[in-house]
């Protein structure tokens, strides 16, 4: 019998805006508290782990990585989009 966490039950869909082990980390803290996880990636890492792996995934649009996972506006509008309650900052 798994116990009862404190965090069971809070958020439905929690957006990771981090990158490589760190947001397999996240993600799996996620699934181990039945948690949906949405994954977030520039182009170039579309093929990454953690888009394989999330329960969904969005694309992040700018001229490189690091300037897409700044713009702060751009995955506050994906949290709405998707309907993530929370986010995992970066």
């Amino acid at each position: 019998m798994r116990p009862k966490t404190i965090h069971s039950g809070l958020f439905k869909k929690v957006l990771i805006a981090n990158r490589g082990e760190i947001a397999l980390r996240v993600m799996r803290a996620l699934q181990s508290l039945e948690i949906k996880s949405l994954a977030i990636y520039h182009a170039c890492e579309w093929q990454s782990p953690i888009v394989k792996q999330a329960d969904e995934a969005a694309e992040i649009f700018a001229d490189n990585p690091a300037a897409a996972y700044l713009d702060i506006d751009q995955i506050v509008d994906l949290c709405r989009q998707y309907g993530a309650d929370a986010l995992h900052p970066g």
